[in-house]
């Protein structure tokens, strides 16, 4: 586990498609969970802060895009409350309804539609949405690892993404099919070099008509963050990364927070 910084981050110029409406000032007060921006595409999609604390820097590069928001820690790190569900109320929830909660907790950003990678619109209700628990695109975290501890949890976010579509794919590459916690709920093992286990590619192996053509995407670390906002009410800032290459002088994961 990493030691917790003086500053955590948040980059709005790389995220692809979006917009940013700047939502905050250098100096403001923010908690875990504040709204730091907003896409000007549809404003109901918000971007929340990694951190509590106060916002240190906003730089912005040419035409006045926001290269990035710094975010100076305090010792406390105060969090935003979100409204909690249990098993029970995602039988019972309206789509409609878990759509504005998700978009409130900041979470909505998590979904992208293929073939391009956009932010979908929340009107729309995806024909499948395929969840990747790892990738062979290097320095990708093990969901072994990611996954520790984190089983019910992920299932509870499953159940969640059984209600915004009527097919959920749960896909790991060959390589660490046989250690996942997920055998019994995985419903396809991608074998082959990279890009072999990317969405994209098991959407191409198995549509068979073209309106599955825009089927949603999330990963197995996103999945467990979405989760954590609508069973603990909490915006998750914890991560599992890698550390690897030729420069990785102790390769391992590594627990740290997004922003760092």
């Amino acid at each position: 586990r990493l030691a917790t910084p003086e500053c955590v981050g948040s980059l709005p110029e790389r995220i692809p498609f979006v917009k940013p409406r700047l939502l905050v000032k250098e100096g403001q007060a923010v908690k875990i969970g504040s709204v730091l921006f907003e896409d000007k595409r549809n404003p109901d999609v918000k971007f929340l802060s990694p951190g509590g604390g106060s916002i240190q820097q906003i730089n912005f590069g040419k035409r006045r895009v926001i290269k990035e928001i710094v975010i100076k820690l305090d010792g406390e790190e105060e969090r935003e409350s979100f409204q909690t569900f249990t098993e029970a109320d995602l039988g019972i929830i309206k789509r409609s309804d878990l759509v504005d909660a998700i978009m409130r907790g900041g979470c909505w950003g998590l979904f992208r539609v293929l073939p391009f990678g956009d932010i979908p619109g929340q009107e729309a209700e995806p024909p499948s949405i395929i969840v990747s628990l790892d990738s062979k695109e290097p320095f990708q975290p093990s969901p072994e690892v990611y996954l520790n501890e984190a089983v019910d949890l992920f299932q509870f976010g499953v159940n969640i993404l059984k209600k915004l579509s009527k097919k959920v794919f749960l896909t790991i590459t060959d390589t660490h099919a046989g250690e996942t916690h997920l055998k019994s709920m995985l419903t396809h093992v991608m074998e082959g070099p990279y890009p072999a286990g990317e969405p994209g590619v098991l959407l191409y192996h198995t549509r068979q008509h073209p309106g599955e053509n825009r089927a949603w995407t999330i990963t197995g670390q996103n999945l467990l963050l979405l989760a954590g906002l609508l069973k603990q009410g909490q915006y998750t800032v914890e991560r599992t990364m890698v550390v690897a290459g030729s420069r990785g002088v102790s390769q391992r994961h590594v627990t740290t927070r997004m922003g760092v």
